[in-house]
């Protein structure tokens, strides 16, 4: 059996561990950030289909960070767009019916029946359509964490002042096309009057500037709005979504492993040089020997499957590699002549009365663990990396050369 160890007084995994620790501990969760949605950003929202933002955006709410809010009136126009949508459809299909209706064999019995149930019973069809799409949306909007705020008689009046002023948003005195802008915009006012994070996301640019002007930070998209939140709460924001999303972060770093490897075998060099390895093949005392330098770099081989977290922002993957190295050894200087003929000495160069210093080359096994630090983009798909540490576990001498 061939002996095995190592000893290392440093190592760059320790090292950042303890900085994801120190990261860690300093991050508290903020209370609630306030965000105030448009009718056109809901719009846009696809409940159905959650896209990546939309899911974030959940998370981040059902970990008590954001607060989102839709103004009554933002949520009236956008289910009744929806209802709109749906009842051309239904136009749609009344003329098809009538056209179906021509030329029985080209349909089944049972399409042309409900078909014409729905041309005969239209209204009837069409309410009960209505109150339908009205409870899916306000649950949908529920379960993303939405809160549909309720108007007060106080903040109707300010909004009617503003109609018949003309005061922003209003383009003019008794402009009637802007009531439901006036009262989203009311909505953002006092909202950010109760908390100046407040952050209202909305593609109408003439409302954002607006709001701006009032103070309250506006953006025009889903995507805005995640980096806004990013650059102001980035630690815990971060934190979580790592938490939910490390097996994605692993295999993004999966997909740039060839990137990772290039730097990876210049870090073994670093990574190996200094280490004491132990074998019953070293004709030391202790049987030990010091890694000088490290030659060609084989094998190496990522265990993406074993990943780690070691905090967020910096996975472990364990490594395995062979490498050819240099040990540096003294030996007992009377054991020179039956020494191994991979031994060399460095001329007759004694270490102390007793011993000579001695030096040969051999392949070795190693162990390791890989550390990789990347940064917050990773959030949005791009894997920038920070840092690149190796930390040896293990060495095993293989062959002597």
């Amino acid at each position: 059996m061939t002996d095995r160890g190592f000893s290392r007084a440093f190592s760059p995994m320790q090292e950042l561990t303890e900085m994801s620790a120190s990261r860690a501990n300093t991050v508290s969760t903020p209370t609630p950030v306030p965000l105030v949605f448009d009718t056109s950003i809901l719009t846009a929202l696809r409940l159905e289909e959650p896209s990546p933002d939309l899911k974030l955006l959940r998370q981040l709410s059902e970990a008590n960070m954001v607060r989102l809010v839709v103004p009554n009136v933002a949520a009236r126009e956008w289910l009744s767009r929806r209802i709109e949508a749906g009842l051309a459809a239904v136009e749609g299909l009344k003329t098809a019916v009538d056209i179906a209706r021509r030329y029985p064999p080209l349909m089944k019995v049972e399409a042309i029946a409900a078909l014409v149930s729905l041309r005969e019973n239209g209204d009837a069809v069409i309410a009960e359509w209505k109150a339908e799409v009205t409870t899916y949306c306000e649950t949908r909007l529920a379960d993303f964490g939405f809160v549909v705020t309720q108007w007060s008689d106080i903040a109707s009046r300010a909004v009617m002042d503003a109609y018949f002023l003309g005061r922003p948003p209003f383009r003019a005195i008794k402009s009637r096309d802007d009531i439901p802008d006036g009262f989203i915009y009311a909505e953002v006012l006092a909202t950010h009057e109760g908390d100046s994070r407040t952050i209202f996301v909305c593609a109408d640019k003439r409302l954002r500037h607006f709001a701006t002007q009032g103070g309250v930070v506006a953006v025009d998209s889903l995507t805005a709005l995640l980096k806004t939140l990013k650059s102001l709460h980035a630690n815990a924001i971060f934190a979580l979504w790592w938490s939910k999303h490390f097996r994605e972060v692993v295999a993004l770093a999966q997909s740039h492993e060839t990137l990772l490897l290039k730097r990876l075998a210049v870090d073994i060099e670093a990574a190996v040089d200094g280490i004491t390895v132990r074998s019953n093949r070293i004709p030391s005392d202790d049987h030990e020997a010091t890694i000088d330098s490290c030659g060609y770099v084989e094998t190496i081989v990522v265990e993406w499957a074993n990943a780690e977290s070691l905090g967020e922002g910096v996975l472990a993957v364990p490594v395995t590699f062979q490498a050819l190295i240099e040990l540096d050894f003294s030996m007992y200087a009377l054991d020179m002549g039956s020494a191994a003929s991979w031994v060399r000495f460095r001329s007759s160069e004694m270490v102390g009365r007793h011993y000579v210093a001695a030096h040969g080359e051999i392949e070795g096994a190693f162990a390791a663990t890989l550390v990789v630090g990347v940064d917050e983009r990773v959030m949005i798909g791009e894997l920038r990396i920070e840092d690149v540490d190796l930390s040896i576990e293990d060495a095993e001498l293989t062959d002597i050369l």
